[in-house]
C-alpha cells in the first residue's frame, strides 16, 4: 500500500480491546480487517448504487424505486427529486 493515508477515529474501549484481540488470535492486524471491511462496504454500497440506477430505458429501472413521472422518490431520504439528480447522485 504505496498509497495510504492514516485516519484516526474514535471507538468504545470494549470493541476496541475485542477486536484487537480477535485480529491476534487469527495472526492479522487491525489495519488489514478494517480495510478488509471498508473495501466489502464500498463493493456492497456499488452493488445497492447499480441496483437504484436509473436509465432512459423502463426496463433498467428497480420497481422499488418510486417514480412519478420526470421524479424519482430517494428511499433514503422520501424526498422526490429528478431523474437527473438521482443519476447524477447515484450513478456510476
Amino acid at each position: 500500500m504505496n498509497n495510504t493515508t492514516l485516519m484516526n477515529f474514535r471507538a468504545p474501549k470494549q470493541i476496541k480491546n475485542e477486536f484487537n484481540q480477535i485480529c491476534k488470535l487469527t495472526r492479522t492486524n487491525m489495519t488489514a480487517e478494517i480495510v478488509r471491511f471498508m473495501m466489502e462496504f464500498i463493493s456492497e454500497g456499488n452493488q445497492k448504487i447499480k441496483l437504484y440506477r436509473i436509465g432512459g430505458n423502463q426496463s433498467t429501472i428497480d420497481p422499488t424505486v418510486e417514480r412519478c413521472g420526470n421524479l424519482v422518490k430517494d428511499p433514503s431520504t422520501s424526498t422526490w427529486i429528478t431523474v437527473d439528480e438521482w443519476n447524477n447522485n447515484y450513478g456510476l
